[in-house]
């Protein structure tokens, strides 16, 4: 499974820490858990250091949840990985190709946000 995270959550960092935390919660081994994107070394937010002090880092080959900061990184066409749910936390269109092309392609789209999506045509949505 995939996260695509919108670039303009107002703050990655508590939203995955929350996450987190809910998955912990709920006995998910988040060790098969990988955050797919950095910040810039400049930043004041220690975002890098969280992902490498909660082991959220490493090989893709172990990992069974990725996270993705706007777009899904090259390898993960490139690689064929299978991916079966791609969810998101973005509720208006991502203004990005490559991101916008495989929500609206693939057979199976979550959206986690608290405002209900507007139904588009030939689309279904179940609210969990």
């Amino acid at each position: 499974a995939v996260i695509i995270l919108d670039r303009n959550t107002e703050n990655i960092l508590e939203w995955l820490q929350q996450f987190i935390l809910d998955a912990v919660d709920m006995d998910i081994d988040t060790s098969l858990f990988r955050v797919c994107h950095r910040e810039p070394g400049d930043s004041e937010i220690p975002f890098n250091s969280w992902i490498k002090d909660n082991r959220l880092g490493g090989k893709v080959e172990g990992g069974k949840l990725f996270f993705f900061k706007h777009k899904p990184a090259k390898w993960l066409f490139r690689d064929n990985v299978d991916v079966k749910i791609v969810a998101t936390n973005s509720f208006t269109p991502v203004h990005e190709l490559t991101t916008t092309w495989w929500l609206q392609s693939h057979p199976c789209v979550c959206y986690i946000t608290d405002i209900k999506p507007t139904k588009t045509r030939n689309k279904r949505i179940a609210h969990l």
